[in-house]
């Protein structure tokens, strides 16, 4: 039995030693030179680098390829070609093989009638061999061309099947081929224009100014803007531009909107809408009029800058006070052609509020 084994073992390797191990699905195909079939001339899977290659395995003789090729001439070649490749943007090149030598001029009427543009005659079958599954006609291989794709590695075979699926099929796979990741990794400059921060009063229209974009590869980029500015209410708010180059690098940049009254122009922000004045102390703005002193109460403002201020309180009326003149208050004359009263505010009292009346020489709370 032994010298039995020996012989089949013998016999079944040299058997699988004669046979030709196909590129598979996911492997990379190996280069191969076939001949032009039009110029005699050399071609070379390599020349279709940066394409997607489409290779149709046909014989004249083959009735199946006879059914299968014109669709691919005008579902694949044709269609991909009208626009402008695949998916992706990735070209799209569709290589007949022919894979018999015999009556060379059979060969040629299948070419015309199938409608064939691009042809190869692989007679030793150097290409064929390669992917062949069975011997069988007609044979279809997708092969990614392109270098440094975001989807597959370069000349990696993307499909491989005996028999004729359908346009669909071979779409499908086309169209998962993306284009080189670019080497652009530089984001654009974002240039405002006008101030990074800006004040208006609550009621003020805001009208901003915008931005440009420019990027060293793609020159002049478009900006897009969200602009949550809600001059009725007061508040701080973050006008943000973004701008994205044709490789993705994308860039932000913000400008800071201050909505407030006009006694806080130049406070402090504490945050939210609560400001300080080293002269003033602390106040909530509530719109253009109103606001909340932290001490003071609740005052009705009328303002044309941040260092003096026309202040109403319903117990005093009036009051006039600035940056150099407070805690002292002149008070409106009750009647015409009679003087200011000045009062003096007890800084920190609160509930009672005291003054004291410069005129009546006293103080008062209230």
């Amino acid at each position: 039995m032994k010298p039995i084994r020996r012989i089949i073992q013998f016999t079944l390797a040299c058997i699988f030693a004669g046979q030709v191990i196909a590129t598979e699905v996911g492997e990379i195909a190996t280069d191969f030179t076939i001949e032009n079939h039009s110029t005699g001339g050399e071609l070379k899977l390599s020349d279709y680098a940066g394409q997607v290659v489409v290779l149709d395995f046909f014989a004249w003789w083959c009735g199946p390829c006879k059914i299968s090729s014109p669709v691919v001439v005008e579902e694949i070649e044709e269609f991909f070609a009208g626009q402008g490749g695949n998916a992706n943007g990735v070209p799209v090149t569709v290589l007949g093989v022919s894979i018999e030598s015999s009556a060379p001029d059979l060969t040629t009427e299948f070419i015309s009638d199938t409608g064939m543009t691009l042809v190869a005659d692989d007679h030793s079958k150097t290409a064929y061999n390669q992917f062949s599954i069975d011997g069988l006609i007609p044979l279809f291989v997708i092969i990614n061309g392109v270098e440094n794709s975001a989807s597959h590695q370069q000349w990696e075979v993307l499909y491989r099947e005996a028999g004729f699926a359908g346009a669909d099929a071979l779409r499908a796979v086309i169209n998962q081929v993306q284009p080189a990741a670019s080497s652009d990794t530089t984001a654009p400059v974002i240039s405002l224009n006008g101030d990074a921060a800006v004040t208006i009063n609550i009621g003020e229209t805001y009208s901003d100014s915008g931005a440009s974009a420019n990027d060293d590869t793609d020159g002049t980029v478009p900006v897009s803007v969200s602009n949550p500015v809600n001059s009725s209410t007061s508040g701080v708010y973050t006008v943000t531009y973004t701008a994205q180059d044709s490789a993705a690098n994308s860039a932000t940049a913000t400008r800071v909107v201050t909505v407030t009254s006009a006694l806080a122009g130049e406070a402090q922000a504490l945050g939210g809408t609560w400001f300080y004045y080293s002269w003033f102390g602390a106040f909530h703005v509530q719109d253009a009029n109103w606001i909340y002193h932290e001490t003071l109460g609740w005052l009705f403002i009328s303002a044309s800058g941040q260092t003096s201020v026309w202040l109403y309180d319903d117990s005093l009326g009036w009051c006039w006070t600035s940056n150099t003149a407070y805690p002292w208050l002149s008070q409106s004359a009750t009647s015409a052609g009679a003087l200011p009263t000045w009062l003096y505010y007890h800084r920190g009292s609160s509930n009672p509020r005291f003054f004291y009346n410069y005129d009546l020489q006293f103080w008062d709370e209230n």
